[in-house]
């Protein structure tokens, strides 16, 4: 497992315990807080937990064991986001911080402290 040790976060692959948490955050909100600060080319498309769960699960094992997915962990415990790089369809690719825990938005780092 791969994990990228930080001095308020821990960046490590996504595990199946992840999934219902990053769905909650992704599609738990019918209009959530964060697509307004999404890149406006990413319509979201809603799907249930289970689909979701199904997804990623090929999401994670496609690459024979490389990571392709990561996450922003505190303390190992609580889920914050995932980043993302996205691509325009030129030449210019964008790294997207992916911070979906709503608790640190806005400059707050209480949850970091």
């Amino acid at each position: 497992m791969t994990e990228l040790h930080g001095t308020h976060v821990i960046l490590r692959n996504i595990a199946e315990a992840d999934l219902a948490a990053l769905w909650q955050m992704i599609y738990g909100d019918e209009s959530p807080e964060w697509k307004k600060w999404d890149a406006p080319y990413y319509p979201l498309e809603r799907i249930d937990l289970e689909q979701y769960r199904q997804q990623m699960t090929e999401r994670l094992t496609a690459d024979g064991g490389v990571p392709s997915r990561l996450g922003y962990h505190r303390n190992r415990l609580l889920l914050l986001g995932t980043p993302t790089v996205a691509m325009d369809g030129s030449r210019n690719c964008y790294l997207q911080t992916g911070v979906l825990e709503r608790r640190i938005w806005h400059g707050s780092s209480k949850v970091l402290d």
